[in-house]
């Protein structure tokens, strides 16, 4: 292992992972010899006479050695997990770690027994139980951060049954090790505050606005806004050098981010109140996608109709740029009527509001799409 130069008589390195010591080997623990050298390993100052080389013969030490023994012990207990939490959570929501199906988001652990190992690991699990190990980032002995890592390849977003009331959201168990080994990670807790939740933020115009609603598929928003309000933030590049290298990501694309977040709007339209002038974090990277798959018919579609009056986001009354900056609207969800210039239109041929005459007050707003 490489040594850091601290002074003339004081050097530090960090010790390799000894693969023979775990809960489930036979050596619970071990001794082993520690060696310096000044010229990468050509020359040890801990040379032995009598052609003894350090390496357990116990033969006599040269007058200057600097021989040390170092013992791998694993006796100590594994770590422990008592919470789990990200930049935000929905505030009805029991846990307080959730994030997108893609992802990326940074989630801090705490507990207790943490090393600063470089071996320091997470463990995440997708809907089978199948497990994903990431690279874990110490912060103290009851303390690490580690990425949550994509579940996109196993969880079909838009697999929502309401008539069935199943949904693809699921809550993953973390567990940390401190050299990943079998047998070196933490207990199972069960609690919602030590579980993540992979969940993106569903939203439906049709849903009842409730207090218990936590943006999961089956208790979707009524409005945008409230699922912007519950959105990530914090949001980083993962192509950043620092960051990258604290989480040991795997070939970040130059575009990528930690902490960025997913919304998906349910079919229908989406107006008024909680749907236009919408306000976002400055420090969230939202996705604005279908809770469907691609539309075939206009009654299957999810738009924001702006009604012609109202722009988009709030703050481009003030010429301010920060929440169009912050919130992206894929193609599969329309944004009609905007009175923001830059507000893109997909394909619409003509919208109308028509108010019930039936003295209820209802307004239904329906917008013809020309075809794909």
């Amino acid at each position: 292992m490489p040594a850091k130069w601290i002074a003339y008589d004081e050097i530090e390195c960090v010790t390799p992972r000894w693969p023979g010591i775990g809960a489930t080997s036979g050596t619970p623990s071990t001794t082993c010899h520690v060696r310096a050298s000044n010229d990468g390993g050509e020359r040890f100052d801990d040379l032995v006479a009598a052609g003894g080389d350090g390496d357990g013969t116990f033969a006599t030490p040269m007058a200057n050695a600097a021989k040390i023994d170092f013992t791998y012990d694993a006796s100590g207990a594994a770590p422990s997990v008592s919470s789990v939490e990200t930049s935000r959570a929905p505030a009805a929501s029991a846990r307080g770690a959730r994030g997108p199906f893609d992802g990326g988001t940074v989630v801090t652990v705490r507990g207790s027994g943490f090393l600063s190992s470089s071996n320091l690991a997470c463990k995440f699990f997708d809907p089978l139980g199948n497990e994903v190990v990431v690279r874990a980032s110490y912060e103290s002995s009851s303390e690490v951060r580690c990425a949550s890592p994509s579940q996109i390849a196993s969880v079909d977003p838009y697999a929502v049954d309401y008539v069935a009331m199943t949904s693809p959201c699921y809550a993953s168990a973390v567990h940390v090790s401190n050299t990943g080994l079998v047998g070196s990670w933490s207990a199972a807790n069960s609690a919602p505050t030590a579980q993540f939740f992979y969940c993106d933020l569903y939203v439906d115009s049709s849903a009842a606005s409730a207090s218990s609603a936590d943006g999961s598929a089956l208790k979707p928003f009524d409005t945008i806004q409230r699922a912007l309000q519950s959105a990530l933030t914090g949001v980083q590049s993962a192509s950043d050098t620092h960051i990258g290298r604290e989480f040991a990501l795997a070939n970040p694309t130059a575009n990528a981010l930690l902490n960025a977040d997913v919304v998906r709007l349910a079919p229908g339209a989406y107006a008024g109140a909680g749907a236009v002038r919408l306000v976002a974090d400055p420090t969230s990277s939202v996705r604005v996608r279908a809770a469907t798959g691609v539309a075939s018919a206009a009654a299957d579609r999810a738009y924001i109709d702006c009604e012609g009056s109202n722009p988009l986001f709030a703050d481009l009354d003030a010429q301010s740029s920060s929440s169009r900056v912050a919130v992206v609207v894929d193609p599969d969800v329309a944004v009609v009527r905007c009175r923001d210039a830059d507000a893109s239109v997909y394909g619409v041929e003509s919208c109308e509001t028509i108010v019930a005459t039936d003295g209820s007050g209802v307004t239904a707003r329906t917008c013809n799409f020309a075809a794909a």
